[in-house]
């Protein structure tokens, strides 16, 4: 007795489908990571344990945290990836950003510091999205580096 053919048509559907959703999985950008600021060996970009998570820096679309748990300044000592988010949140203390290279940075969010704090950015700027770079009243911000709006919106003041 011959047993009776399955057609192959709804198989082949179903790996046609399997195989469109794994290929749009795959093609989907990563989520963006916050990565804190901790600068608690020294002030280089490059030392993993400045960082937290530990060992892991930031990446193309990430956050760099500068909270209430930050204790150094910053040194860009190697080439950081472009797309990088600043956020300063949390903080009462100031800041010096230095480095032997540009930040290509897609904002600069200051809006959550609390009390009076000092941002020094001794590095060029190159915005990719609109910033706004707002404190509390009596704060500063300074720019010794060129800065590069590219056209996107600059918002600078006191809360």
């Amino acid at each position: 007795m011959r047993l009776p053919r399955i057609p192959a048509r709804p198989f082949r559907c179903l790996f046609f489908l399997l195989l469109t959703a794994t290929l749009l999985a795959l093609a989907s950008p990563a989520l963006a990571d916050d990565h804190v600021w901790r600068g608690s060996h020294n002030e280089y970009w490059s030392i993993g344990g400045n960082w937290d998570p530990v060992g892991l820096f930031p990446g193309i679309g990430d956050t760099v945290v500068f909270d209430g748990t930050t204790v150094d300044d910053m040194f860009i000592d190697v080439a950081a990836p472009s797309g990088i988010k600043f956020v300063a949140s949390g903080i009462s203390q100031s800041f010096i950003i230095n480095g032997s290279a540009s930040l290509s940075l897609s904002g600069i969010d200051c809006s959550g510091v609390v009390g009076t704090w000092r941002l020094r950015f001794s590095v060029g700027i190159n915005l990719s999205a609109p910033s706004s770079l707002i404190g509390p009243p009596g704060n500063s911000l300074l720019i010794a580096g060129e800065l590069n709006n590219n056209g996107n919106l600059l918002t600078i003041g006191g809360g």
